[in-house]
């Protein structure tokens, strides 16, 4: 009996021992699974601070941006509109006392700071349409007659700039909106202008890229980009170290350009010239309809 009572006893401490293991384990596999989620959501909670984080960032670089254009836009219409002002001034308050060259260049000085004007207000504009998500009506375009009227409408408000219009009657139609092609190529020889010598001509050429699109280009005999630069150029505001000081600008126009061709599905990009110079280039998609206008 006496041993039997052991064995029973011996029993139960066996049975303690095993159901304090199992407890034990049951313990361990709570704690690393509490401790599992707890790692969990501190990683969850560090991810969403450093997300906070880049909205805050983001954010303030917006604001930043915002500040910056409204100075930008603020400075280039009140010079805009003092060099307008001043000019319809001087020649009303002259009329009779100077010549008509003297009062036909006053007014030409009247014209293009209008121009500038217009074309700041469309290229902001144009920019608002596409970043609200306006959806672009595109249709088949012959891209030559495109660049010739241009070129000619051109030639005629700027007869002392030579511009050379190299295209072939045989391009197939592009998939396009005509008046934002237009644009993009008064933005980019706007450009030239501004930066290459005056006695450099402009040159603009289109071909085909394959079948499936058509490349229209940009050249000058400018100063060029730096290479580090090329993409930076395209973003908001940006203006590149190789533009002199007096060149007024908001550093736009590349970005609108970029937007406007991207919204008619084709690429632009930036490339130097062997002999000197830019090479801006963008391309539009071709239409299956090969008719165009």
């Amino acid at each position: 009996m006496y041993d039997e009572s052991h064995v029973i006893g011996a029993s139960w401490v066996l049975q303690d021992i095993s159901g304090l293991k199992k407890a034990e384990e049951d313990l361990t596999r709570a704690r690393d699974e509490l401790e599992r989620r707890v790692q969990e959501r501190t990683a969850d909670l560090e991810a969403s601070n450093r997300q906070k984080d880049r909205i805050v960032e983001e954010l303030r670089r917006a604001n930043e941006a915002k500040d910056e254009f409204l100075g930008l836009l603020s400075h280039e219409l009140r010079t805009s509109m003092m060099l307008i002002y001043g000019g319809i001034k001087a020649v009303r308050r002259m009329s009779g006392r100077i010549n008509e060259q003297e009062t036909v260049s006053l007014l030409e000085d009247v014209e293009q700071e209008t121009d500038t004007v217009y074309r700041m207000i469309e290229d902001l504009l144009n920019l608002a349409r596409l970043e609200l998500g306006e959806q672009l009506t595109t249709e088949p375009v012959l891209v030559q007659h495109v660049i010739r009227r241009f070129a000619r409408s051109f030639g005629e408000s700027r007869p002392e700039r030579e511009i050379v219009v190299d295209v072939s009657d045989e391009l197939a139609a592009a998939l396009a909106e005509p008046t934002y092609v237009e644009q993009v190529l008064r933005n980019l020889v706007s450009n030239v202008e501004k930066y290459a010598p005056p006695e450099s001509p402009i040159e603009l050429r289109a071909a085909m890229n394959g079948g499936a699109e058509i490349i229209i280009s940009v050249l000058d005999r400018g100063p060029g980009i730096p290479e580090e630069e090329r993409d930076a150029v395209f973003e908001r505001f940006y203006r590149s170290s190789q533009i002199p000081k007096r060149v007024r600008g908001m550093g736009m126009g590349l970005t609108v350009c970029r937007r406007l061709v991207e919204a008619q599905r084709g690429r632009i990009w930036l490339a130097p010239r062997e002999e000197g110079g830019l090479e801006v280039s963008f391309t539009l998609p071709v239409a299956r309809d090969g008719s165009g206008n």
